[in-house]
């Protein structure tokens, strides 16, 4: 059984990095196309260590070139399928994700603030009181004003930070809906030339020195998952999903 890891250009060469179980990676090549795929002894006990060497798979595509990822445990029982079913059918659209989205990579941009410290603020600012002597009614309506308030003044920044970023990246997307005073500030996916990401650095920590309160990191580079056109790249489904324990995601 063999495991595929993503789409690549034929002319680019699997990397030395170990695939799952310390496989060895191969290309299987299609015209212009190739799926970078290693032995898998068993896709039914997939673990949270094998999905970390999947994507150490994809970390190391990213950084040698242009990948397409597919889902980890995408499996096909021998190369001939590999090309019969997967790069042949789909080797156009393909050959066009992998040149449209030649030399970029994702970037994920996640924001988080310290809400007590943030309520404090929001309540002071708008003048919002508890009465000593509030029933349980009050109460709700005043936790309602500002768990409204918390999710509006959220909002706010997030799209702040977004709209410094974009400016130094080819495309961005959320990456999680955030609606309720539970959510964070921001989930956020930019898809970055490789050669601006010093720039996109630049820009993040200028962010973080600008709301010193927040708590903002930025992952990546990572293969542009959320970039994919749908279809070829997700449209081989893995025989079973990725545990639930598992380090590995998007």
């Amino acid at each position: 059984m063999l495991c595929l890891y993503g789409i690549v250009p034929a002319s680019q060469q699997p990397p030395d990095t170990p695939g799952i179980g310390g496989a060895s990676l191969e290309s299987v090549a299609d015209g212009t196309v190739a799926a970078i795929c290693s032995e898998l002894a068993d896709e039914d006990n997939l673990t949270a260590e094998d999905a970390n060497d999947y994507l150490g798979v994809l970390l190391a595509l990213v950084e040698a070139g242009t990948v397409l990822p597919l889902a980890l445990g995408t499996v096909m029982p021998d190369a001939a399928t590999v090309r019969s079913e997967v790069l042949r059918p789909q080797g156009a659209h393909f050959e066009a994700e992998l040149q449209r989205l030649a030399g970029k990579v994702e970037v994920h941009v996640d924001a988080e603030d310290d809400e007590s410290f943030t309520i404090a603020e929001l309540a002071n600012h708008s003048g919002i009181r508890l009465p000593a002597d509030a029933d349980f009614q009050q109460r709700l309506e005043v936790g309602e004003q500002v768990a409204a308030l918390l999710v509006t003044e959220r909002r706010r920044i997030g799209e702040d930070v977004v709209d410094r970023l974009r400016s130094v990246a080819v495309a961005d997307t959320p990456r999680a809906i955030l609606e309720g005073p539970e959510d964070p500030v921001l989930r956020w996916a930019f898809l970055v030339e490789k050669d601006r990401l010093a720039q996109f650095d630049d820009a993040y920590r200028l962010v973080q020195s600008e709301y010193p309160r927040l708590s903002i990191r930025a992952t990546g580079p990572l293969p542009p998952v959320d970039f994919l056109d749908s279809g070829p790249a997700q449209g081989h489904k893995p025989a079973k999903p990725a545990p639930e324990n598992s380090k590995w995601g998007w």
